[in-house]
């Protein structure tokens, strides 16, 4: 099966669709695609490299929130600590933040269901509100009013359009610990 990521390989035989050389780039001398390819191409290439991006990025944004909030960071910061303490961090041995995930745009709360799934698993409180997409102030206000009913230590998670909605909401909230743009 041939991979939506990939040329066909060299020698496998003329391009389905005609025009150009198997294993040849579009870009290369021969290659005569209609419009309807050239679409077909550019949406594997978006697609192909979104999940090259969001994979990895939310695997980092994960193992981040899990490593600043693990005992090891906790002993760490234990360790080092001075007679200051900032106001926007919680105690150490104080409760775990609740974290909340807010989707894009052209998504749905349902997109963070493997994430909500293993940050439970490590005992997180994980809250997945709505996104009304009705503008960012109105979708803004709608997630500061969440967070207002949210109490202790707060990790706000966002994915695309959903990291403008979480910078606006999370503006003077002091229990705001983190931002996190996946």
């Amino acid at each position: 099966m041939q991979s939506l990521c990939r040329y066909p390989e060299a020698g496998s035989g003329p391009h389905p669709q005609g025009g150009g050389v198997a294993g040849q780039r579009p870009d290369a001398p021969g290659w005569a695609l209609t419009e309807k390819q050239i679409t077909v191409n550019i949406t594997r290439a978006a697609r192909c490299g979104k999940l090259r991006l969001i994979i990895p990025g939310m695997t980092v944004a994960i193992a981040g929130l899990l490593i600043s909030f693990s005992p090891i960071a906790s002993a760490h910061t234990d360790a080092h600590t001075d007679a200051h303490t900032d106001a926007r961090t919680a105690p150490a041995g104080g409760p775990k933040p609740t974290i909340v995930l807010e989707h894009g745009a052209w998504a749905d709360s349902g997109s963070w269901d493997a994430v909500t799934a293993r940050l439970q698993a490590d005992g997180y409180t994980v809250d997945v509100p709505p996104n009304p997409l009705q503008g960012l102030p109105y979708d803004s206000a709608f997630l500061t009013d969440f967070l207002h009913s949210i109490s202790g230590p707060i990790i706000l998670v966002s994915h695309s359009y959903g990291g403008a909605v979480i910078t606006n909401a999370a503006t003077g909230d002091p229990q705001v610990l983190a931002l996190v743009y996946v």
